[in-house]
């Protein structure tokens, strides 16, 4: 799961599909990634100067884990997003 600068936006998708199947557990409700990402991208295109880690990150991203970990769902790069930010 080594991902090369080129590979930014596979990584961020592939990221994103791992919160949205966290959030749809959480939910109960089926979500459509594809709209959710498109989304996401026009968001981030509006700035790309952000650097999206905010200090709360490193919480959000614990509970997330947490949450996962409590509905038996797997979410590596999720966990090696944890291991490298530590």
């Amino acid at each position: 799961m080594n991902y090369g600068v080129s590979d930014h936006r596979t990584f961020a998708t592939e990221l994103a599909e791992e919160v949205v199947r966290l959030q749809e557990m959480l939910t109960g409700i089926s979500l459509d990634p594809s709209s959710l990402i498109q989304r996401m991208t026009k968001a981030f295109d509006g700035d790309p100067e952000h650097k999206c880690m905010g200090r709360s990150a490193p919480a959000r991203l614990a509970r997330a884990l947490e949450h996962a970990q409590s509905l038996g769902l797997e979410l590596p790069l999720l966990l090696q997003l944890q291991s490298e930010t530590r």
